[in-house]
């Protein structure tokens, strides 16, 4: 990682000659790949990865910018033929691209081709010197990128956005900025509910959108048995997202990097207030002033109006609230009402100590009560899309369209007088599928429990659940087992008590010895049926001791006697 995140700058800046004019920040903004990840990155955590640059942080660098978790790097340099003969062109010889060595970017944006690798990898063993991309690049027939390839057009949008972000971008929004911007979107494009993610609907669009393949050279795969990082890029969390992750996110949500920035706040693109007045949840904390709830304007919380997030409110009504028991505690109030739309909404002043405070609404306005009628009478749309539509949830459509007089069930909806018929319905297509199913699994019985006393390796116990799991859709059938009663039956004449697995047990243990040529030991037979099943049941005792006196085995195994007089000698 030190070609792309070098540490120790001010050190080479401090043996550089005099006359220079370079800087430890400018080597860092203008030749590093930190900036690729400033936007991603909390202030603080991005400073504290400026400074380990500046000085010998070493592998601390990689651990603040997440370069370790599953994040695969390509192992060898690349190049873009076209940028080398330019470079050649105008300089005289050419040299290594940062952008061309980021993990995740395989499309030259400038010159539309695809990088090339060289022999130079990353890691030396065993020494470390300097190579020059003149003495390694050739020149070579470049490879161009397909523009009627889908996931080709995909990998030059998201290597576009990279040099976007490593070259023009100098807005560090941060990762809280982010998140509510991606649900902001999600909400618009039905992917969330309220403030919650449809984690289930976004994991299968974007896997319909993007294929295996395509996330592969990406280095964006899930990995099977671990949480999807899809589900926590997401989320405002402790945990960094490598950048390319948050660039196929904007481009399933329809959007370029540039373009996400430039709709964001200036306050919020720029990440340097700590009280951001024009995002989701709109927290005021009091202005040096005095005043309770901040000074005018105030946002509109309208979820689905034009004017949302703007600052038209201009007057604030405060009243207190009503005394409580015999402390006589009261609070302040705020009731704001946008001029435009007519949302309404009250909250809590903000103490000194708490900087988030209950929000309630009053009203929804007549904006978003035309909308609701709009789409209550559109026959396509559930509740629940309805819900996601408007940024609440099913509960307050409910109550708005009966608040409204809208028409009772929504159009489209089923209702209960239609639905009286189906429990009857459904029990009889249930028994009759039950029956045919407990017939086809009564026949199959006897084959699988054959297959469970042929099975190859330690006996297995034939039981009833043993039987059930070998069947499709074992779960469901197991707890349903009382719909199948021929099925009981069948497998009630094959099953086998501890008594008859414990014989069999034996004469498996019995074939293995002699398979091996190793003699009987009685210890060893009795540790493998299991001494609770000897105790249970005396015919094992007794098939135990016939099967030694048959053998000529024994009740322990042999002591080598040399070994053990070795071992005294050396304790003594």
């Amino acid at each position: 990682m030190s070609v792309l995140l070098p540490h120790g700058l001010d050190h080479v800046i401090e043996n550089l000659p005099l006359g220079h004019s370079y800087t430890a920040d400018q080597l860092i903004d203008e030749h590093t790949v930190l900036p690729f990840f400033a936007p991603f990155l909390e202030s603080t955590r991005y400073q504290n990865a400026k400074l380990d640059m500046r000085g010998n942080g070493g592998l601390a660098i990689g651990l603040r910018l997440g370069l370790h978790a599953g994040i695969r790097w390509p192992n060898r340099l690349r190049h873009c033929s076209v940028c080398d003969a330019e470079n050649r062109d105008r300089f005289g010889e050419t040299f290594w691209a940062r952008l061309h060595q980021i993990a995740g970017i395989n499309i030259c944006p400038v010159h539309r081709c695809f990088l090339e690798e060289t022999l130079v990898t990353r890691s030396l063993k065993g020494f470390f010197r300097a190579i020059s991309a003149e003495s390694v690049c050739g020149t070579t027939s470049p490879r161009y990128l397909d523009e009627s390839d889908p996931e080709q057009v995909i990998q030059f949008s998201i290597a576009r956005d990279a040099a976007w972000l490593l070259d023009v971008n100098r807005l560090r929004p941060g990762p809280e900025a982010l998140s509510k911007s991606y649900l902001f979107c999600a909400l618009n494009q039905g992917f969330a509910f309220g403030r919650k993610f449809r984690q289930i609907d976004l994991h299968s669009a974007f896997t319909r959108r993007y294929s295996k393949e395509l996330l592969r050279l990406l280095g964006l795969e899930f990995v099977e048995g671990k949480r999807s990082w899809l589900k926590r890029v997401f989320h405002i969390s402790a945990r960094i997202q490598y950048p390319i992750r948050h660039l196929i996110i904007m481009n399933f949500l329809g959007f370029a990097v540039a373009d996400l920035f430039d709709q964001m706040p200036e306050e919020e693109a720029k990440g340097g207030s700590g009280v951001q007045r024009q995002i989701t949840d709109f927290v005021d904390a009091p202005s040096p002033g005095g005043e309770a709830f901040g000074t005018a304007p105030w946002p509109c919380r309208n979820p689905i109006s034009a004017c949302r997030g703007k600052l038209l409110i201009q007057e604030c009504t405060e009243r207190m609230t009503p005394s409580h028991g015999r402390t006589n505690y009261r609070k302040l109030i705020g009731d704001f009402v946008c001029p435009q739309c007519g949302f309404a909404y009250s909250r809590f002043a903000p103490r000194e100590d708490i900087s988030k405070r209950m929000v309630w609404v009053r009203d929804y306005g007549h904006a978003w009560i035309a909308e609701l009628r709009k789409v209550w009478s559109d026959r396509r749309y559930s509740i629940i899309q309805v819900a996601s539509h408007l940024g609440v949830t099913a509960m307050v459509v409910r109550a708005q369209a009966f608040r409204c007089g809208l028409v009772f069930p929504k159009p489209g909806q089923r209702t209960l007088q239609r639905a009286k018929d189906w429990p009857l319905q459904r029990r009889r297509r249930g028994s009759a599928y039950w029956a045919g199913r407990d017939a086809d699994l009564s026949r199959r019985v006897a084959d699988v429990a054959s297959t469970l006393f042929q099975a190859p390796g330690k006996p297995v116990r034939v039981t009833q659940c043993a039987i059930f799991r070998l069947f499709e859709d074992s779960t469901s059938l197991y707890c349903k087992r009382d719909k199948l009663p021929a099925t009981v039956r069948a497998i009630s004449k094959v099953v086998e008590s501890e008594e008859e697995f414990g014989h069999r047990l034996l004469r498996h243990l019995v074939t293995e010895h002699a398979s091996a040529c190793v003699p009987l030991v009685g210890g060893r037979l009795k540790k493998a049926v299991g001494y609770w099943r000897l105790k249970r049941f005396p015919s094992l005792r007794l098939e135990i001791n016939s099967l030694l006196s048959r053998s000529g085995g024994t009740e322990f195994a042999p002591v080598n006697s040399e070994a053990s007089k070795k071992r005294s000698s050396e304790r003594a």
